[in-house]
Parts: structure tokens; sequence; C-alpha cells
């Protein structure tokens, strides 16, 4: 088992350059959400042929069998135990099947067909997996304290911020007509791959794991963990990531469309846009760290969404092809978004905690697994819903084809419908959360009680 280190414990803070460190694998995987959300589903329904139609039902076909592997690798993260670790040796196993998943999926070979991209995608999907659920696990146990869980997450979110500013500069530097030129998209893969495997080795190699003193517990039975799964405070979290994470994904799966076509910005342009918008980031994740240790995290995440549904609404009163009016919307949008990952992640290790507490084991795995697998299926819903939308509309997704103006505004209708609705909805599942600050100081309290007294009993 890896050994302690003065820096990281129960009653210390991870230092900054420790945190960073940690956080180096989020470069790649800030890189990936931007990639598969704005760039990749038009990329294989222009270039590749697929259509949209064709991308919505392989994305859905994808996600339908992917969800199935996170709560397993969940289940089995918690109960591993090697020489590297518990959650270290699966960000190691991680690296190289997200590396070789990333070339094939994003430099397919010609003529590639839809089983062809359905098995290289459900290949990066899970080696996405492997590496996140390890990593935000990990930060669980190496930022036990309720505060510095919102700093934890919130740096790898701006870590993720760093990597996905990268690569949307990638289309500006490389000067390309469209957002989904197949050098781009192969450039992208390259990115992902050298940042994953570096990531990977500086926070295995740096940062020791301690595993917690029940890791020697029976195993669960489906039973447990089922009961797990329904408790009421991780139905909550479950059902109101759904609805954030697809109000946020479904605009980002149409927003090179309606920004080029709705709003008549050129390549570039958009590009910069939505760098302002990931790179907004940079300021929203310690902004919404500190409110959040000012104000709780749900309440935090609640003034999130209300600003994100707001900023929406500002998008609609952008003018057309004005860059100086739309930036500051996209600057606040992004603000706004960040902020979902770093508290949902933040509250999902304050119930792993009660679970901890409640059950004597550790289940912050199956925990991050939960919150891994609503996100994956809101990626498919957000991409299937959205660009069947689409088609239903008559709105035409091959390179070049001349849009109806009836199109062009019902894509304005689908662009801003959707993530505005389920914005307003996901808030309303944190109105009334009970773990606040002082509830989880009681957990905590009595975790340190637990595990020093099992500490010693094994010691005698």
């Amino acid at each position: 088992m890896a050994g302690a280190s003065p820096a990281i414990g129960p009653g210390r803070r991870l230092s900054l350059g420790r945190t960073l460190i940690f956080s180096a694998p989020a470069v790649s995987m800030g890189a990936l959400a931007i990639a598969f959300a704005v760039y990749l589903p038009p990329f294989y329904a222009s270039h590749v042929g697929l259509g949209a139609a064709g991308v919505a039902g392989v994305f859905f076909t994808i996600r339908g069998i992917d969800i199935l592997f996170d709560p397993a690798i969940g289940m089995v993260m918690d109960r591993t135990r090697t020489p590297l670790g518990r959650y270290r040796f699966w960000l190691v196993l991680g690296a190289p099947v997200f590396m070789a998943a990333c070339y094939a999926a994003f430099v397919p070979p010609e003529h590639a067909g839809r089983l062809y991209i359905v098995i290289a995608l459900l290949a990066v999907y899970i080696g996405q997996s492997m590496l996140n659920l390890s990593q935000t696990a990990w930060g669980a146990v190496i930022a036990p304290r309720y505060d510095d869980r919102s700093r934890l997450y919130a740096a790898i979110s701006f870590v993720g911020v760093i990597g996905a500013g990268i690569l949307l500069m990638l289309p500006i530097l490389a000067k390309v007509k469209s957002g989904y030129d197949p050098a781009l998209i192969r450039a992208m893969a390259i990115f992902m791959i050298v940042t994953a495997g570096a990531g990977v080795a500086l926070a295995a190699a740096l940062t020791p794991e301690d595993i917690t003193a029940d890791h020697n517990a029976e195993p669960a039975s489906l039973g447990e963990y089922w009961a797990v799964i329904k408790r009421p405070d991780v139905v909550r979290l479950m059902l109101g990531d759904i609805c954030l994470e697809l109000g946020q994904l479904w605009m980002s799966a149409l927003y090179l469309y309606y920004f080029q076509a709705a709003r008549g910005f050129n390549a570039a342009q958009s590009s910069i846009l939505l760098f302002l918008y990931i790179m907004a980031g940079l300021i929203g994740a310690p902004l919404l760290s500190a409110l959040a240790v000012r104000f709780g995290k749900h309440r935090t995440l609640i003034g999130c969404s209300l600003g994100f549904a707001l900023g929406l609404v500002g998008v609609y009163f952008i003018p057309r092809g004005q860059f100086w009016a739309a930036a500051p919307v996209m600057i606040v949008l992004g603000a706004m978004a960040i902020g979902f990952t770093i508290l949902i992640r933040a509250m999902t290790s304050d119930i792993g905690d009660a679970v901890r507490l409640d059950t004597g084991k550790q289940r912050i795995g199956l925990m991050f697994a939960l919150i891994t697998m609503t996100a994956k299926i809101t990626s498919a819903f957000s991409i299937a819903l959205s660009y069947s939308l689409l088609s239903l509309i008559g709105f035409k997704t091959a390179e070049g084809a001349v849009q109806t103006p009836a199109s062009i505004h019902g894509l304005e209708i689908v662009f801003l419908s959707g993530p505005i609705g389920f914005s307003l909805l996901g808030c309303l599942f944190f109105a009334g959360y009970t773990l606040d600050a002082a509830r989880h100081a009681e957990v905590r309290a009595a975790l340190d009680v637990r595990d020093a007294a099992s500490a010693q009993a094994g010691g005698a």
C-alpha cells in the first residue's frame, strides 16, 4: 500500500503544488469534453457522412451500452487492493486505454462505418470513465473536509479549463474553414493523447494514497449497493445533475450551427467566443469555490443554475454578427457553467462520507460512478434529442448546405429552449438540501473517531 505524506492527511489541506500535480490528468479530460460536445458530432455528421440522424443514433447507442460499465467499475474500484493503491491503480490502468481509443475515434480510416465509430467511441468512454472515476474518488480521500473539497475540485476544473482552452485555440491557430476539418480533429487527438499520458504519470508518481480503514470490510451485496443508490440524497443529486448537464450539453451540441447559421458569426469568431466561454471557468472556478465556502455548495449551485438560464436568455438578444456584444454574455455563461462540475463533485464526496458512516464501507467509487453514469446518459440524450430535432425542423448539416429562414428560426428555438428549461428544472432538486457544512462536520467527526479506533485496534 502506498505510503502517507505529511502534506496529505485527514487534518491537513493539500498544498497548491500537490493540488495542481494531482489535477494534471484533467487537461486531457477538459479537452475531450469540448471535442466531444462541440467538434466530433459535426465531424461525424458532415465529413464522415453519418448525417444528423446517424450521429444521434450512434451516440445514443454508445451511451446505452457504456452506462453499464460505470457502476461496475466503481464497485470494483472501491474493493481494489494493489501495491499501487486503490484509485491510483485505476488511474494508471485507464491511461493507455484512453490514449489508444482517442486515436481510433478521432482519426478514423476512410469510409469508416457506424460499427467502427461505435466501437471506437465506446473504448474512449471506457478509458474516460477509468480516468475520471479514479481521480475524483481519490480526490474525496485526500481532501476529506467540506471546504477543502470545493477547492480541490475547483482546481481540477481549473486545470481542465486550461486543457479545453488549448484545444479551442487549435482551430484559430490552424485557420481552418470549419470546426470539423480532419487535420484539426487529428491534432486534437494528438493533444489529448500526450496530455493524458503526461498528466497521469505526474499524478500517479507524486501523489501518495492512503486506503481508508474500512478497506478490508466484507464486500457488499447487490442489495447493499441498491440501498445506496436509492437513498433520497443520492437520487436528488443524480436527478439534479442530469438536468443541469443536459442543459449545458444541449447547448454545446448545437453551438457551431447556432452561432454560425443563426447569429452570423464565422468559424473563427465562433471559436473565439467558445474559447471565452470555456476560459471564463478560470474566473468562475475560484470565485464559485469561495462562494461555496461562504454560502454553502447547494445554495451556490442554485445560483449558478439561475445565472446560466438568464445568460442564455441574453444570447437570444445578441445582435447578429456583433462579436463584442456576444463576448460578455459568453463569459458570464462560462463562469456559471463551471460551477455545475465543481459543486456536484464536491457534494458527491460529502454524500459519500455519509454513506460510509451509515454502512461502514467505502462507496465513493460507486458514488462517482453514478455521477459519471448520469453525465453519459445526458450526453447521449443531449446529442440524440437535439440532432433529432434538427432533422425535424429541416436544418441541413451537410457542408455548404443552404438553410431556409424557417429552419434557422427552428434552430433558434431548439438551441435556447432545452438548456433554459433543464437548467431551471435542475436547480429545483437542490432546494431543501440538508448536507451543509455543519452537518458534514458532524459526519466527518464521527468518521475520524471510528477510523482512529480502527487504526488503534489494528496496531494493537
